[in-house]
């Protein structure tokens, strides 16, 4: 009996389709003859005309290659179950509203963190406590000590790059950035929320 190994993804952005294949939403690793036909296999051919997510098993996948091959054994190697988020149109971005977006997205980042590094100031009342330091070291009162400010004005912003991992585009080290952590974090959960939903939906338990 002839083997065949096969990782589904568990994340697949597909666009502009008619069907999905199964190379759409899994690496199969078969030989040469083989592995173009099983990949080129249709899984379902998607009947709506808006963003939607369909949920594809590994059962579904195997059951597509049985029908067509059945006396292939199939050795699955990667996740049981993925998430297809499909768009029946391509969507073409827009220059002038993607420079619009990230001028946007710009401007409340930037508020956000300017309230929010102010509110931590307040917080911690970083003015006495620079008031306070400037008396230790020189046993004089001085409410706005530029020695201790400046240094601190400039270390925050270097702190912040270092911690983030970025300058600009590029990134210091190849280690992922706190964001992207989170992202990945965030993300993940997002995948399995949809997963179970859909299945759920699909046995007819799932409520609004």
């Amino acid at each position: 009996m002839q083997e065949i190994y096969i990782k589904p993804y568990k994340n697949n952005k597909i666009e502009g389709k008619r069907q999905i294949q199964i190379k759409d939403v899994a690496d199969i690793s078969a030989p040469k003859h083989l592995k173009s036909q099983i990949e080129s296999i249709c899984l379902f051919k998607p009947q709506v005309t808006k963003l939607t997510h369909f949920v594809v098993s590994i059962i579904t996948i195997i059951d597509a290659i049985h029908k067509e091959y059945p006396d292939i054994s199939v050795q699955n190697v990667g996740e049981m179950d993925g998430v297809i988020e499909y768009n029946p149109v391509k969507p073409k971005p827009h220059p002038v509203w993607e420079w619009v977006k990230l001028i946007l997205v710009c401007i409340i980042v930037f508020a956000g963190a300017t309230v929010a590094i102010m509110a931590y100031q307040t917080d911690v009342s970083m003015a006495k406590t620079f008031t306070t330091l400037y008396k230790v070291f020189t046993g004089e009162i001085n409410d706005s000590p530029a020695w201790l400010t400046v240094p601190y004005a400039i270390g925050m912003p270097l702190g912040i790059i270092v911690f983030y991992n970025h300058i600009g585009t590029k990134k210091l080290t190849e280690d992922p950035t706190p964001i992207q952590v989170e992202i990945n974090e965030y993300e993940t959960k997002v995948e399995d929320t949809i997963i179970d939903t859909l299945i759920a939906e699909k046995r007819g338990q799932y409520e609004e």
